[in-house]
């Protein structure tokens, strides 16, 4: 026994003897990690849940946080009839944006990369609603909302002054829902900025005393079957002179036969250059929600939306954009 400890010991002692260095130099002389690899940038499964790894700042607290552009999320739900969950939708949304950031989001579909753009750009967080009482949670998400839009713009107008993020002096603020319901304290505080303005509202269903409402509040109805018969081009004339989706199953109310994700970002790309104050995507429920089909709709609405707040006119066709690109190669 001590014999077999003994050459053991001896082997040991030899293997170790005949060993490389482990470190070939020491802790000092080694680079850093931005000497050697660079930036610490985020992949789009790591990093600090913003929308598209922007800039994220409690701007509700931080009262010296300026942007342009503020992503706000608003999780409330206790409003809906049938199936709650929305106020799990901001985090769906932010989840579902995580593929795009800074540099690698640009879209020939809009010919631009919005997250490089000369506006400043931050994620505000969520507003802390309180999930028991409707009255409370509405004053909150009234007052959160004008509170960022009361805040100067970081650009100032004179730097652009045809873009429409920094017009009139005022922030742009793209909500993340949470239900309906969100929308009513949106218009309540943009009307305290801007006065009587124009609803652009794509929903999934209505029922006889929407309709009704809708007529008697001055709304002009387009239904999913005026897409096959009139086209993508004339609602978008129409929309325009006037001034939910159908693959989206994370949601309180779902409907079949609502437009696709496609035909709305088209319709929304036509709208560019409107004086657009304000947007938001709501209903997003993730607990109903397959392989984040809804939180990633969602989430690239939301990137249409804040391209559309950079855009001056409707972006050129696609195939357009294509043939002047291989054209200058």
């Amino acid at each position: 026994m001590s014999w077999a400890y003994v050459i053991l010991a001896v082997a040991c002692a030899v293997y170790a003897h005949d060993q490389q260095p482990f470190l070939k130099t020491s802790v000092a002389e080694e680079p850093s990690w931005l000497e050697k690899y660079g930036p610490q940038i985020d992949h789009p499964f790591s990093g600090p849940l913003s929308f598209s790894h922007i800039p994220y700042a409690r701007c509700l607290e931080d009262e010296t946080a300026q942007f342009d552009i503020a992503v706000l999320g608003m999780p409330f739900d206790t409003g809906v009839t049938y199936r709650s969950g929305a106020r799990f939708g901001p985090y769906a949304i932010r989840s579902g944006s995580r593929r795009q950031r800074a540099g690698r989001a640009f879209t020939m579909a809009w010919n631009l990369d919005p997250y490089t753009e000369e506006v400043k750009l931050i994620d505000c967080g969520d507003v802390p609603i309180n999930p028991f009482d409707n009255a409370l949670a509405v004053d909150q998400m009234e007052v959160a909302y004008s509170t960022l839009l009361k805040r100067p713009i970081a650009t100032p107008e004179k730097a652009n002054p045809n873009l429409i993020a920094t017009q009139n002096g005022h922030p742009r603020i793209v909500s993340l829902g949470g239900d309906h319901t969100i929308v009513l304290p949106i218009l309540r505080s943009l009307y305290k900025i801007y006065g009587p303005i124009s609803v652009i509202h794509f929903d999934a269903h209505l029922g006889l005393q929407d309709l009704d409402n809708d007529k008697e509040v001055g709304f002009q109805l387009i239904s999913t079957d005026d897409i096959d018969d009139l086209g993508v081009n004339e609602i978008i004339r129409r929309i325009r002179k006037r001034v939910d989706p159908g693959l989206a199953p994370a949601t309180g109310t779902p409907e079949a036969g609502g437009w696709t994700t496609r035909e709305v970002k088209r319709i929304i790309r036509g709208l560019a250059g409107l004086n657009f104050v304000g947007a938001d995507v709501v209903e997003v429920s993730p607990s109903y929600d397959h392989a984040e089909i809804t939180g990633i709709a969602a989430a690239d609405i939301v990137h249409d939306f804040l391209s559309m707040l950079l855009s001056t006119e409707p972006p050129k066709n696609s195939r357009e954009v294509l043939q002047k690109s291989l054209d200058e190669l």
